[in-house]
């Protein structure tokens, strides 16, 4: 049987999993402005693996929420500490995104200096261009 006490369970359980992608949020950004990528990429294991957990809490309240009022309710329903939660972590996402193009904009320009180096590098480290000779060997 179906009841709320469940369905309250289910909810807190979303909001401690939205809070825990909150802060998995936080610790992406720091990795990417000191630019670990190591730690990014475990950081990105957890967030898949915290979305898929989000994912399977939504179906059970879509179920639950279908058996007690006959599916009125979204699982994608979101209380206002969710809300909160989703607000906050989607403005860390923009930070991060600003902080990526940054980085990326900053590359770009190393490899752009990188090849006008090269460029000026090739004009002196020709090789000495040896000027044909003819040689009579008739004399």
């Amino acid at each position: 049987m179906v009841d709320n006490k469940e369905k309250t369970i289910l909810e807190q359980t979303k909001t401690a999993l939205l809070e825990e992608l909150y802060f998995n949020t936080q610790e992406k950004s720091q990795a990417i402005k000191e630019q670990n990528l190591e730690r990014l990429t475990q950081l990105l294991e957890k967030a898949n693996d915290l979305m898929a957990r989000i994912d399977v809490v939504n179906g059970r309240l879509q179920t639950i929420t279908d058996v007690l009022y006959g599916g009125k309710f979204s699982p994608e329903y979101l209380n206002s500490e969710q809300k909160q939660m989703l607000i906050e972590t989607r403005a860390l996402h923009r930070e991060i995104t600003s902080e990526l193009i940054k980085q990326r904009s900053a590359v770009v320009a190393q490899m752009q200096e990188l090849r006008e180096i090269e460029s000026v590098m090739g004009v002196y480290n020709k090789e000495p261009v040896s000027e044909g000779a003819f040689l009579d060997q008739k004399k």
